[in-house]
């Protein structure tokens, strides 16, 4: 379809092939043995000449190699930042810095990375789409006086280096419905004693940690998904656009 580049929306999913291969998978990476570029039929009936898809091949795979470089990037600095949630830790200490923190910094809001821990977002319903070889169909000229050209096809499929090539990643929507609900996120802190000698820790505690507590939901969600209830703004559509919530 036409691109309009003023719409908020623009309207480009992935291929049928795609959305049945993603619903086979829940976890880790999942392998396609080989993806033709383009296909014995549409060598055959379209005019593909041999050196044009043979850089068209080259330039998807650069491409498609930068993607994933990027997605790996991203991943490896998702896992270091959430890695025993140090910046949850420091910004409580920061902010709190309640007796418990000031004592043992390292074990500081681990309450509250327990709650996080609990929802493994990084580690259940993430995928990857790789491709192990890839091939291709186009037009050579034939020595032949009966035709033109003959239409050929790569002899052996071409394997991608790194285990294979990155074409897509995302998450299961049973998990993306769990983020979108919200994690709820207690820490507990102790209150010191006071001139009135009112025993906080017991009339002011919250019946979750049975301590006074600092409470947090944190969300990311699809607006446009809202009414589904699904929050997937991923598939088939790959323009997603989420927001972060924070609530108290």
């Amino acid at each position: 379809p036409r691109i309009d580049d003023r719409s908020q929306k623009w309207d480009i999913r992935y291929s049928e092939e795609w959305d049945s291969n993603r619903n086979k998978v829940l976890n880790g990476n999942t392998f396609i043995e080989q993806l033709w570029l383009t296909t014995k039929k549409q060598g055959t009936e379209y005019w593909i000449n041999w050196d044009y898809v043979t850089g068209v091949y080259q330039f998807y795979v650069f491409a498609y190699q930068v993607f994933g470089s990027i997605e790996a990037a991203q991943w490896t600095v998702f896992q270091r930042i959430t890695n025993n949630s140090l910046f949850l830790r420091q910004s409580y200490y920061f902010n709190a810095n309640t007796q418990e923190c000031n004592q043992n910094v390292k074990t500081c809001a681990d309450q509250a990375v327990n709650y996080f821990k609990k929802a493994n977002i990084s580690e259940n319903g993430f995928y990857r789409f790789l491709i192990k070889t890839m091939g291709f169909h186009g037009k050579e000229p034939s020595s032949s006086m009966y035709s033109v050209y003959n239409v050929a096809a790569t002899k052996d499929p071409m394997v991608m280096n790194d285990g294979g090539l990155f074409q897509t990643a995302g998450f299961d929507t049973g998990k993306l419905s769990d983020i979108g609900n919200g994690i709820e996120v207690y820490q507990s802190w102790t209150a010191p004693a006071n001139y009135f000698n009112v025993d906080f820790n017991r009339v002011a505690a919250c019946r979750e940690v049975g301590k006074p507590c600092v409470h947090a939901r944190i969300s990311s969600q699809c607006p446009k998904a809202a009414h589904t209830g699904m929050n997937n703004c991923v598939w088939p559509n790959p323009t997603p656009k989420y927001q972060t919530r924070l609530y108290p």
